[in-house]
């Protein structure tokens, strides 16, 4: 077959030695330059040119005795125990100096040494966690299970369901009546000045890192109507629900409860929910139904009704949708103010759905890679931007948790370590961008403010759901008398893992102690202290 080379090159190849094509090696010249080298030394290159020519000497891999490596390993669990144990001896005050603990002296889990492959004896029975676990609910009662029966252990299968824990502990059920606005049933309504306290309540406990309402248009709106007949009021529309929603979040919040209710607030929310227009009434009202569905889920986390309070951020965050909030403008024509409240509204929705996924174990509504939305901008008139970003950032890794732990696909030990670390970093690389007056200093608890506390707590929220998968997987071992030496080995990676989310439970503890003695908790009353201990006796 004749040759397709040009006849140049055919008689350039001719000359060469045969040696160049046979040689086993070439020098550091021809090898970073990625040509042929004629594995003399110096070579044809280097001699050329003039360049120092250079070959690596490649020795022969060194073999060590199986008995030599496992002594080795018997000395590193060793350290780590001594380790370990030195620890524990960590008071509580030093490790609450910092509101995310940080993890980066852990070592390189893709370390291809001996010790790190028997790190995988520690976990090589993983498998992927059911996405329920993210729920606190389920996880707390895997672990709960541990301690039981071993006989029938309920380690594994499909979502946990709970019978400690009441659905509905503070009796808070709308009533499974039709009524229209037509059948309106008076309640008592506030005052104006008290109408007004209730706001001033919400408003200050959601400070600037969420934003459910424009205070200035719904302050508004308040003044127009009790300036009218309010006592007169035969239908209730649509922003009367709005104003209900916030008189039972004020309530709840200022934790007084009114005569024949269950819950601070109850009355407001019932009324509120009995007097919702249909689905499709409520997309066509816009943000004004976006807002009310936010209010909704919002008081109904409050209330320990987290599955409730799902289904109503899902329903926020589809009209939100369906409205264009999560595109931006969409070239839509508007005030500067309403684009600047439908962005930070559309992000407060974002946020709020993506952790009532995680805590009920559900998945979220929409993927960041279908938003479109910028992140909210400084803006004359509204609150300070920083501490809202940085809530949109932890909401945002929320969902990566989400994705990348508690998932169904399978991964191996190395790679479910590696995402773990890699979270855990880059959780405390946000929390050092993060602004001085965003973070909690324990040393001034005088300092502390509502917006700081509340960030601190989502920081250590989010460590606390990355790597508590560790913790489980740690009892199971020990539990099983799976703790050989390998596995022992792998903990001094685990083990950091894990210590980290044991700070974080620490801080948290610390954040709303300091909360507490600044009188900054909501409130609640000695009545529905004793309401909520025999709901869950």
């Amino acid at each position: 077959m004749a040759s397709d080379e040009p006849p140049a090159k055919r008689a350039r190849l001719a000359s060469l030695p045969a040696e160049a094509a046979r040689t086993q090696q070439a020098c550091t010249a021809c090898r970073e330059r990625k040509i042929k080298c004629c594995g003399n030394q110096p070579c044809r290159y280097c001699s050329k040119r003039g360049l120092e020519c250079a070959f690596v000497e490649v020795g022969r891999k060194k073999m060590y005795p199986v008995a030599y490596v496992e002594e080795l390993e018997r000395k590193a669990s060793g350290n780590i125990s001594r380790n370990a144990e030195s620890s524990s001896n960590i008071t509580h005050a030093d490790v609450s100096q910092t509101a995310v603990p940080s993890i980066n002296d852990i070592p390189n889990i893709d370390s291809d040494s001996s010790t790190s492959r028997t790190f995988n004896g520690l976990f090589q029975r993983y498998e992927a966690e059911p996405p329920t676990m993210s729920s606190s609910l389920d996880f707390g009662t895997r672990i709960r299970d541990l301690t039981r029966d071993s006989q029938t252990p309920n380690l594994r299968g499909g979502p946990i369901l709970s019978h400690e824990t009441p659905d509905n502990v503070y009796d808070i059920e709308p009533e499974s009546t039709t009524r229209r606005q037509s059948r309106f049933r008076p309640i008592q309504w506030p005052n104006e000045e008290e109408a007004h306290g209730l706001l001033n309540s919400v408003t200050s406990s959601i400070g600037s890192v969420q934003h459910l309402i424009d205070p200035r248009t719904f302050s508004d709106t308040l003044s127009h109507f009790y300036d009218s007949d309010s006592a007169q009021l035969e239908n209730i529309e649509l922003h009367h629900v709005e104003m209900l929603m916030v008189f039972s979040l004020g309530g709840l919040l200022q934790g007084k409860i009114k005569s024949g209710s269950s819950f601070p607030g109850a009355e407001y929310f019932l009324e509120a929910v009995n007097n919702l227009p249909s689905l499709c009434a409520l997309r066509k009202a816009g943000s004004l139904a976006i807002e009310i569905m936010g209010l909704f889920a919002f008081f109904l986390q409050c209330s320990d009704r987290k599955d409730d309070a799902y289904i109503y951020a899902g329903l926020a965050l589809r009209l939100a949708v369906s409205n264009g909030l999560a595109r931006g403008h969409g070239g839509q024509r508007m005030k500067r103010s309403e684009s600047v409240h439908r962005n930070r509204l559309w992000w407060t929705i974002y946020m709020q759905e993506r952790r009532l996924a995680a805590a009920t174990g559900n998945p979220v509504g929409i993927l960041d890679e279908n938003i479109t939305a910028p992140l909210p901008t400084e803006s004359a008139g509204f609150p300070p931007v920083a501490a809202l970003n940085i809530n949109i950032k932890l909401a945002k890794m929320t969902g990566r948790i989400l994705q990348n732990i508690y998932s169904a696909r399978h991964r191996s030990e190395r790679q479910f370590l590696r995402t773990i670390h890699d979270l855990v970093t880059e959780l405390n690389n946000l929390h050092k961008d993060t602004p001085p007056s965003c973070k909690v200093d324990v040393s001034q608890p005088g300092s502390v403010t509502r917006t700081s506390a509340t960030l601190s707590l989502m920081f250590s929220q989010a460590v606390i759901l990355t790597t508590r998968p560790i913790l489980l997987h740690l009892a199971k071992s020990g539990l099983g008398g799976n703790n050989t030496d390998g596995a022992l080995t792998g903990m001094s990676r685990s083990q950091k893992l894990a210590n980290a989310c044991i700070e974080a439970a620490g801080v948290s503890l610390d954040v709303l102690h300091l909360l507490r003695q600044q009188a900054l908790l909501g409130k609640l009353s000695p009545q529905h202290r004793v309401t909520r201990s025999r709901s869950f006796a």
